[in-house]
């Protein structure tokens, strides 16, 4: 069964810009793609990744103090196991003043976080029906519960 795994940009009703990204894979995929991420977390001594903060060189990685271009040249590395083990990845961004803004006149608007999580499962239900799957697929979020209970909340909005 296909698992897809989500992320939003834990800003919702706080930016003027919200996102929805994530990729999709088989439950073997999932596995080699989570092997592979752990040996180069052990390999270059982290506990976890956080691209923004690791590009950044703050919060965690701080106390590497590695350049610019050897964080880069990391992150390449876990972007390879990326391309390697799962098969297509998605992303929804909008900015939510616009979006706020076209869709003032509507008598039943819905929120610019809602239109990306719609949004990012169409484009998941439309990619698996390309590949020929028509059956259900696993939704996962990420582990922030308050972000995660609030795109479960989308499915029954």
């Amino acid at each position: 069964m296909p698992m897809v795994f989500l992320d939003e940009s834990s800003n919702f009703g706080k930016s003027d810009f919200v996102c929805v990204a994530g990729y999709i894979g088989a439950d073997d995929q999932w596995e080699s793609f989570a092997q592979e991420w752990r040996l180069l977390l052990e390999k270059h001594h982290l506990r976890s990744l956080h691209t923004a903060d690791f590009l950044a060189g703050e919060g965690d990685y701080k106390e590497l103090d590695l350049k610019r271009n050897a964080r880069e040249a990391i992150l390449q590395e876990f972007i390879g196991a990326v391309r390697k083990h799962l098969p297509a990845g998605f992303g929804v961004g909008i900015e939510a003043a616009h979006f706020r803004d076209i869709t003032k006149n509507e008598k039943k608007r819905i929120k610019p976080e809602v239109f990306c999580f719609q949004r990012i499962l169409r484009l998941v239900t439309e990619k698996l029906r390309e590949w020929g799957f028509n059956e259900d697929y696993q939704l996962f979020f990420d582990d922030a519960e308050h972000y995660a209970m609030k795109l479960y909340s989308f499915l029954v909005t």
